[in-house]
């Protein structure tokens, strides 16, 4: 025991296997083969491994009560991802949804973007891919400001819109 005394070491401190907190048998830190482990009320909380890619691997429910900044990639391997935030910006100007290593259409159906609540609790506003007509479905009317056109066509030869006065249709190729 050291009660209140200093240890200092100048060298190696070696360790066969744990540091056990004082009085608490199951708070400690074990050290393995290119292992370390935190242990909690005997609780494995987090283990860092050198052999396996360098990995520190936490073991229950974690939160990370300031900034958490990570500096390279992040990888999340689960069914849900949930972000609690009010601004999520992206850098990346393309999302992709129902993404795979493999042929996803199958499961393309239905998938798109819904603003919960857009009109109110009970209605949401959204844009949906409708695989059976090969077309995107919108739950709501889309609206085009004046002298704002839509185009369609190949060759952008049909034209609608509304100038501020009258409402216009182009078809600059031929007849309608």
């Amino acid at each position: 025991t050291f009660d209140g005394s200093t240890l200092d070491v100048n060298g190696n401190i070696n360790i066969t296997e744990f540091i056990k907190h004082r009085g608490d048998n199951d708070t400690y830190l074990q050290f393995t083969d290119d292992d370390i482990s935190l242990f909690a009320g005997g609780v494995e909380f987090i283990s860092m491994n050198e052999a396996t890619e360098d990995t520190i691997t936490l073991h229950q429910n974690t939160t990370a009560s300031g900034n958490l900044i990570v500096s390279g990639d992040l990888t999340v391997n689960g069914t849900t991802v949930t972000l609690n935030t009010a601004t999520l910006d992206v850098e990346d100007k393309n999302i992709t949804l129902n993404y795979s290593t493999g042929d996803s259409s199958a499961s393309a159906d239905g998938a798109g973007i819904t603003i919960q609540d857009a009109v109110n609790s009970t209605t949401d506003a959204t844009i949906l891919w409708d695989s059976s007509s090969d077309r995107f479905d919108f739950s709501h009317t889309l609206h085009v400001p004046d002298s704002y056109k839509f185009i369609s066509g190949n060759g952008s030869d049909f034209q609608f819109y509304h100038n501020g006065t009258d409402s216009v249709i182009d078809n600059l190729t031929g007849d309608l």
